[in-house]
């Protein structure tokens, strides 16, 4: 539909080139724009990507995680952006109920629904569902809180990074994943920044940034 093709999905993966391909069969004409940045040793191969509609966006990219992230920027064209990893599955129906959140609420910056994981039981071979990021349930409305030191520190006191994960205005979704980055160019020319060396720095900076920035709706349905 008109309104999938307003969010761009990208999706950063490396030496998992089977689980990518499934996700890009997944969203292959559906109108979401996948972008996939592959920094495998060597490219998913042509004869396979020739079967994706135009929709999906094939990138083979050696940087580092963050590098290929900023690298992709000039690709993202759309008014929405969502990271996704290559073995996770968004359900349409929820990706086009996030994207009619931001549409009619030009006073929030990212919406995201709730999220469900899965283990496999080798014993039985059986698959169980498992609840994942509980606060998305449970206290999701503090997300919405107006003031944005009241809501970092709400956001902080039991933290979860999946701000990072929500469907985000392409603008503030670029200033997000270029922080990381940024301290890392600081660094190499030789400004008196240094990139921060506790665990997850990077995540924790794009996730404080998200939630400093504006309003985050989380809706309640699985996603």
């Amino acid at each position: 539909t008109l309104e999938l093709s307003k969010l761009t999905l990208v999706m950063a993966t490396y030496g998992r080139q089977d689980h990518a391909i499934r996700n890009m069969r997944y969203w292959s004409n559906t109108g979401v724009i996948l972008l996939v940045l592959d920094a495998s040793p060597k490219p998913i191969e042509n004869e396979i990507l020739k079967t994706f509609d135009d929709n999906i966006i094939y990138v083979h990219d050696t940087s580092d995680y963050n590098e290929r992230l900023v690298n992709s920027f000039s690709k993202i064209n759309t008014k929405y952006t969502q990271l996704i990893c290559d073995d996770e599955f968004y359900p349409i129906s929820a990706v086009l109920s996030c994207i009619q959140e931001l549409e009619k609420d030009e006073n929030i910056i990212s919406s995201m629904g709730v999220c469900l994981g899965f283990d496999v039981d080798k014993i039985s071979k059986k698959i169980f569902s498992k609840r994942t990021y509980f606060r998305l349930i449970e206290n999701y409305n503090y997300t919405m809180n107006t003031d944005p030191i009241e809501r970092l520190s709400e956001y902080f006191k039991n933290y979860q990074p999946f701000l990072m994960y929500a469907m985000i205005r392409t603008v503030n979704w670029k200033k997000a994943y270029n922080l990381p980055l940024k301290f890392k160019r600081n660094r190499k020319n030789n400004v008196n920044i240094e990139k921060f060396n506790f665990f997850a720095s990077d995540e924790i900076q794009i996730n404080m940034y998200l939630a400093f920035a504006g309003r985050s709706k989380v809706i309640r349905e699985l996603y």
